[in-house]
Parts: structure tokens; sequence; C-alpha cells
């Protein structure tokens, strides 16, 4: 799509930026996972973890774990719950 390839998107990436490719994509989509869980705490909705990491684009439940927290201070669960508890707030 932007009409260059990984060797010279990985070098503008590292001359940029204080990141690398792989942080940069994982905060992308730990970025997707919030809006989930956002949404479907909005709707009341049952959260599968399974899913989550699916549908936010990892491969794995451990990178997804490790991304997570990374990027949150959080695991995912705990992420939940102080989500849910940030939207009975609002809604008092």
């Amino acid at each position: 799509m932007l009409g260059t390839n990984r060797k010279y998107l990985n070098a503008a990436i590292n001359q940029n930026t204080t990141e690398n490719f792989r942080t940069i994509i994982n905060r992308y989509r730990v970025d997707e996972a919030k809006r989930i869980i956002e949404a479907t705490v909005l709707q009341d909705a049952p959260i599968v973890i399974s899913d989550l990491v699916i549908s936010s684009g990892f491969n794995s439940y451990t990178s997804f774990y490790r991304a997570f927290r990374m990027e949150t201070g959080l695991i995912p669960k705990d992420y939940i719950t102080e989500e849910k508890k940030a939207q009975k707030v609002k809604s008092e």
C-alpha cells in the first residue's frame, strides 16, 4: 500500500522513531483490542479473550498478553474490569 518494500520501511521507521516496526504494529493492535473492549462493555456483552486476541490481529495469547501489558500496564482481564467501572461511573 505504501509503494515500498520491507527493508525501506524498516529503515524509515528506525531513522524517524525510537520504536521498531513490531512495537508500532503491536501498539495499533492493542489499541484495537481496547476499542473492542470498550465497545463490548458499553453493550454489556460478554468478552471472550480468545476472540479478542484474534480480532485485534495477534496470532498468540503470549504475544497479546505481553503487548497488552506493555501498552496499558494491565492484563486484559484487569483492563476489562477497569473499563466496566469507568462505564458504570459515566452512566450514573
